[in-house]
């Protein structure tokens, strides 16, 4: 299984209605795509000088399915969320294989 993790830096003032941004069009448009299995998403405990941070993790069967979305989909869905909160996020990518 593979997971495309995704860690949001977010300015506190935009937080409750990023969230339901979030859940309502974000990953409801990643989902609605049928590459990935399922998500998580969750926030993070306050770590160095990032108070508001949340992941979002999502799952999939293989490479090549992360891939098809990077190349065909990802920055549709990015540039959503670029205009909408320009300057209120930041973002670290992170693609993990989970080991059984």
């Amino acid at each position: 299984m593979i997971i495309y993790s995704i860690t949001f830096a977010i300015d506190d003032s935009i937080e409750q209605e990023w969230i339901e941004w979030m859940k309502t069009h974000y990953i409801q448009n990643i989902m609605s795509i049928g590459l990935f299995n399922d998500y998580r998403f969750s926030k993070t405990h306050p770590v160095a000088e990032v108070d508001t941070a949340y992941n979002i993790q999502f799952r999939c069967e293989s490479l090549t399915h992360l891939e098809l979305f990077e190349k065909e989909h990802a920055n549709t869905i990015n540039e959503k969320m670029i205009e909408k909160y320009r300057g209120k996020f930041g973002t670290f990518k992170m693609v993990l294989e989970e080991i059984k």
